[in-house]
C-alpha cells in the first residue's frame, strides 16, 4: 500500500513513519487509508470496499481452481475432469486480468472526477 491517496494524492504517512514496525503491526496504514477515503472520498470508499470483496472472491476462486487442476493432474480425480478443471483454472487468471483492468480504470475515473471538482492535485505522484 502506498503512502498517498489514490484519488487526491494527499500524503497519508511519511517515509519515516513507514520505517516504524509498530506502524504495520497494528495496521495503522490501513486505518489511515480508510479514515482518509471515508472522510474525503465517500463514493470511492464505497466502491473500494466492493472491489476488496470481489478481490477476495477472485483470489479464493483462483486458489480453489488451482487445487482442483493440480489435483486432477496428480491423479486424484478421474482424467475426464482434467479439461474442466483446466478451463476453470485458466478462466480464473483471465478474471484476475479483467479485474485489475477494471480497478485501474475505476480509480482513474474517480481521480479524474475529483480533479475536475477540485482542480488538479498539487502532489503529482505517479499512477498507483
Amino acid at each position: 500500500m502506498l503512502g498517498y491517496c489514490p484519488i487526491c494524492r494527499e500524503e497519508l504517512w511519511s517515509d519515516s513513519t513507514m520505517m516504524d514496525p509498530y506502524f504495520y503491526r497494528n495496521h495503522i496504514a490501513r486505518r489511515y487509508y480508510l479514515d482518509h477515503v471515508n472522510l474525503k472520498h465517500k463514493e470511492f470508499a464505497a466502491w473500494d470496499h466492493k472491489v476488496q470483496l470481489i478481490y477476495g472472491l477472485v483470489a479464493l476462486t483462483t486458489a480453489v481452481s488451482a487445487l482442483l487442476f493440480f489435483g486432477a493432474l496428480g491423479g486424484r480425480f478421474p482424467s475426464v475432469y482434467t479439461s474442466i478443471f483446466e478451463t476453470f483454472f485458466v478462466s480464473s487468471f483471465v478474471a484476475i486480468v479483467v479485474f485489475v483492468f477494471v480497478v485501474v480504470r475505476g480509480r482513474r475515473r474517480f481521480r479524474e472526477v475529483w480533479n475536475q471538482q477540485n482542480g488538479l492535485s498539487a502532489n503529482t505522484q505517479p499512477d498507483a
